[in-house]
């Protein structure tokens, strides 16, 4: 089979699952001069899995002809599979260059298709070696504000854990560096998503950073970034998280014995109380006691799972806890257990 009869056929199975009210609803989410298919990302990797087989023995310059073939049907979701299907293959991932790399891209035009261009292709050969710091530079450089985001979404999987990524402190911060005052919406969002992939790996970095450069940065960014330093959330919301101070880092994820001990210490802290006249989302200490500044708070969350709100009903709750049981399931709506309502630490 030819390449453009393969990329044909990717494409017409692509739109055998087109979906006309996502079409209709993504037309405005990511315009592009690309065909928009309207392909859900689960039935996009559904295309990818049944493909992919028939690329086992083909050799790596023809892997990479096949995905360039798919990209020049000119549709969203097929750019997204070509991608996918180029690093499932290792032979055509190591046999990748600038050059190959950047003809991959060419037509990128919108978000999404820069995020999976740069996740999927871009920033993996530059972690591997295979794309130099100077090419990434360039990119940062561009006329092309989706080049420039490109040069900083590819510093994601260098510090993304699920992409493979161990952390590049040094290399991220330099891209970022270059478009501190770049202010196009679409870059300053990367500028942000770049510098949040660092709160794992070097928060004392990335407040010095955001110091040195805060009368460049878009305003976004400094909200999104500092949010991510005090909650651990981009939102900045910390109803599912036993939160923690602005200057200690992150909590790892505790055990259930933990969890439950710090029900049981907010329960008794907060003495009997009777329920309260409308249910809030989430309780702490110092909002019922003034015991604690909010950031050192131990927050006990309904949300998690959408029970009924724990708050009104946590002596009851702190009765069953103190009393060593664990509700039964046919009260979970008033007395909800630790390990359904609670989520500690980072998600």
């Amino acid at each position: 089979m030819s390449h453009a009869a393969f990329a044909k056929e990717i494409v017409a199975r692509l739109r055998s699952r087109t979906n006309s009210a996502r079409q209709r609803a993504t037309a405005g989410y990511y315009p592009s001069a690309q065909e928009n298919l309207g392909v859900s990302a689960p039935h996009m990797r559904a295309v990818v899995r049944e493909f992919k087989p028939s690329l086992k023995g083909k050799s790596a310059s023809e892997v990479i002809a096949l995905a360039q073939a798919i990209i020049d049907c000119n549709t969203l979701e097929g750019r997204q599979c070509a991608y996918e299907l180029l690093m499932s293959n290792k032979a055509a991932r190591e046999a990748l260059d600038a050059t190959t790399v950047r003809r991959l891209g060419q037509g990128i035009d919108n978000w999404a298709s820069v995020d999976g261009f740069c996740c999927h292709v871009a920033g993996r050969a530059w972690r591997e070696g295979r794309l130099s710091d100077a090419e990434i530079a360039r990119w940062a450089r561009s006329k092309d504000r989706w080049w420039r985001r490109a040069a900083l979404v590819s510093t994601v999987p260098l510090n993304t854990k699920s992409k493979g990524g161990k952390g590049d402190i040094k290399r991220t911060l330099a891209v970022c560096e270059m478009l501190v005052a770049d202010h196009d919406d679409m870059v300053a969002k990367a500028v942000s998503w770049a510098l949040r992939e660092l709160v794992p790996w070097d928060e004392k970095s990335l407040r010095a950073f955001l110091k040195k450069h805060e009368a460049k940065l878009a305003k976004r960014v400094l909200r999104e970034v500092g949010n991510k330093l005090r909650t651990g959330r981009k939102s900045g919301r910390q109803g599912r998280h036993i939160c923690r101070p602005y200057d200690q880092p992150l909590l790892s994820r505790p055990s259930m014995e933990a969890i439950t001990s710090a029900m049981m210490d907010t329960a008794s802290s907060a003495g009997v109380c009777a329920p309260m006249s409308r249910p809030t989302g989430h309780f702490t200490r110092s909002q019922s006691l003034g015991a604690a500044p909010r950031s050192s708070a131990v927050c006990v969350s309904w949300a998690y799972l959408g029970l009924e709100p724990i708050v009104p009903y946590l002596t009851c709750a702190g009765s069953f806890l103190s009393a060593g049981r664990m509700p039964s399931r046919s009260n979970s709506a008033l007395y909800p257990s630790p390990r359904t309502c609670v989520k500690a630490g980072m998600s």
